[in-house]
């Protein structure tokens, strides 16, 4: 995923908000952030990076675009991962360390795209479970009498996945971890 390199962690609430660009309206006052949280530049602006150039289809293409798609659709399941998926928006959170079998948040409440989230499990539990819907990629293998599935998570992507949002949902959880979450709680 392609995210500029921060330096120091994010403090000052004045910077955090001016990375917000529906904030620089005039007198608004956005009090809504319970339902569906705004997006900061940086999400914005890796959802318009995937529409104008590496908008292809991932997993099934050779050519340059469809390895550039992947390489960022990758780079945001990555980003997600980096697992502990991020508590909806209060900051960083490990779920490993919560022993919980299953995690799930909303992209809209961790400043990312609306129609987009995640469902963390646990490996050996996805391991044991079958698709719920079958196409596209999440297929390793098929005969006449028998099919064998990719192992998770693509297991469960039955057809094209929502890339773009994909993306800007991990370019969120990069802005995520770029701020001071010590500052930003107190």
């Amino acid at each position: 995923m392609t995210q500029p390199a921060q330096s120091a962690l994010i403090s000052d609430p004045a910077e955090i908000r001016r990375q917000f660009p529906l904030l620089a309206r005039e007198g608004l006052h956005y009090l809504d952030s319970a339902t569906t949280a705004q997006m900061p530049a940086p999400v914005i602006a890796a959802l318009q990076r995937f529409g104008r150039t590496p908008r292809a289809n991932v997993y099934g293409g050779v050519y340059q675009l469809a390895r550039e798609a992947l390489a960022e659709y990758e780079g945001a399941r990555a980003a997600v991962a980096s697992d502990g998926a991020q508590r909806a928006p209060h900051g960083p959170l490990d779920v490993q360390k919560l022993g919980v079998d299953f995690y799930a948040f909303s992209g809209h409440k961790t400043y990312g795209p609306t129609g987009i989230g995640v469902l963390w499990g646990r490996g050996d539990l996805l391991a044991d479970m079958p698709p719920f819907m079958v196409g596209g990629q999440m297929i390793r293998r098929v005969t006449l009498d028998d099919a064998e599935f990719a192992d998770p998570p693509r297991r469960f992507e039955a057809g094209t996945p929502p890339i773009g949002p994909a993306i800007g949902l991990g370019a969120a959880i990069c802005w995520m971890e770029g701020l001071d979450w010590s500052a930003v709680t107190a």
